[in-house]
């Protein structure tokens, strides 16, 4: 069962890393300027973690919180909010200016 645990603790952990890492490299690519990929630095965490549960807790989660699922969303959000800047610029210059009555 030990070895069962730590190869789904593994392979959750590699899929969250790759869904950061496409954010990342779309960010990258819409931006077209590679000092985005410094947002790689954001999955050392969850590298961490990972190796810290498969050694003490032999691949098994913790009961009440899930710390990769906090690290995954600490290394995906900063590429969806870049991703999502220009969009919000574009709805506030769309909106019409009210004049002042006084």
């Amino acid at each position: 069962m030990g070895l069962f645990n730590s190869i789904c603790a593994i392979i959750t952990r590699a899929l969250f890393v790759l869904v950061s890492l496409i954010g990342v490299w779309r960010v990258t690519s819409e931006k077209k300027d590679n000092t985005y990929w410094f947002l790689t630095f954001l999955f050392l965490p969850l590298v961490v973690e990972m190796i810290v549960t498969l050694k003490r807790q032999s691949g098994s989660d913790y009961k009440w919180f899930s710390p990769p699922i906090l690290l995954f969303l600490i290394s995906i959000i900063p590429s969806i909010w870049i991703l999502e800047l220009p969009h919000q610029t574009e709805n506030v210059s769309d909106q019409p200016v009210e004049k002042s009555k006084y």
